[in-house]
């Protein structure tokens, strides 16, 4: 079974990068990973660059408060 881990962001957050890292190295491997973001800070961008390969990203650059897919 496949299942999806769904992170909501606004603007930034200092614990994203120890949950990415956590849930990347977590033992179960059919995951999904999706980070949705508002109004993401420079930080959050360099963290989307560098998990950009293991994890799906959702930026809106502006505030926009529920997220549609």
């Amino acid at each position: 079974m496949k299942i999806s881990v769904l992170i909501p962001v606004y603007k930034g957050t200092e614990s994203l990068e120890g949950l990415l890292s956590s849930l990347l190295e977590d033992s179960y491997r059919r995951k999904e990973i999706l980070v949705c973001v508002d109004e993401p800070t420079p930080q959050t961008k360099k963290l989307i660059k560098k998990y950009k390969r293991y994890v799906k990203f959702f930026v809106n650059d502006k505030r926009i408060g529920k997220f549609t897919l």
